[in-house]
């Protein structure tokens, strides 16, 4: 058994958590910590597309603070610049439909840094 299979089970489980809107305080810092590393890092597509949703759904659905939506963009700004192609590729599909659920009061609070920073790292690219 690969390492990366004994992830989906734990991931579809936090999944579940953040679709019904259950709010554990450790949700946060998994989220934050351990499944976007994931997101980035992992060689299994299936567990990087997983963390991908799990990501997605936890800013867009779950409940959250300014403040840790600001960590949660930072974060996504700071691996525009991530030193792997496909782990760059997997922050800007995040922008990207971020950009389409979030509301509109967000946009207008993180939207110009979002788009500077995703406009300056694709010139790069």
């Amino acid at each position: 058994m690969d390492l990366s299979d004994s992830c989906i089970e734990p991931l579809t489980v936090l999944r579940a958590f953040i679709e019904k809107k259950i709010v554990i305080a450790e949700i946060y810092d998994l989220v934050a910590g351990r499944v976007s590393e994931m997101m980035l890092q992992s060689y299994a597509s299936h567990v990087n597309a997983m963390c991908k949703n799990i990501l997605l759904s936890f800013l867009v659905k779950y409940p959250m603070t300014p403040a840790i939506t600001q960590k949660s963009v930072n974060f996504l700004i700071k691996n525009m610049e991530y030193t792997y192609e496909e782990g760059r590729a997997t922050v800007y599909e995040v922008v990207k439909i971020i950009t389409r659920s979030f509301p509109d009061t967000v946009l207008a609070f993180f939207g110009e840094i979002l788009f500077v920073s995703l406009l300056v790292n694709l010139i790069n690219e």
